[in-house]
């Protein structure tokens, strides 16, 4: 049996590449921040901010802490979020699964998980 011959992928120009493949993960947040606007920078400093003021171990935090955090990633990230569905102290939203911030948040949900989850190793590593 003959082997079948696929012609060869064709390669994108370089400025194209970007637009059709995700290199977010190559370059984090650097990228993100050359792509902001002046406004867009203003926001990203004020939220930084406001995280400064939130106690670094996630299970400590009140109801306030947890909804100022979901607010600030929703805006920092550009997504919509209900806020009543996060009506909860740190213990409960430590104790959340990927499927519980999913279910509160479609589009953000795996965003926030991941936050979290990054604040609880790095209260761990830290302490």
């Amino acid at each position: 049996m003959a082997r079948t011959r696929f012609p060869p992928k064709k390669r994108l120009p370089r400025d194209q590449q970007d637009r059709y493949h995700d290199n977010w993960k190559r370059f984090g947040w650097r990228k993100k921040l050359l792509l902001m606007t002046y406004k867009d920078k203003e926001i990203y400093k004020k939220v930084l901010e406001r995280q400064l003021f939130l106690p670094k171990d996630p299970m400590r935090w009140t109801e306030i802490h947890v909804m100022t955090w979901v607010r600030d990633i929703s805006v920092l990230f550009q997504f919509n979020v209900d806020l009543n569905l996060f009506v909860m102290n740190g213990k409960g939203i430590c104790l959340m699964s990927l499927e519980g911030f999913r279910y509160r948040s479609p589009v953000g949900g795996a965003l926030l998980y991941n936050d979290l989850q990054h604040k609880l190793l790095a209260n761990i590593m830290t302490s």
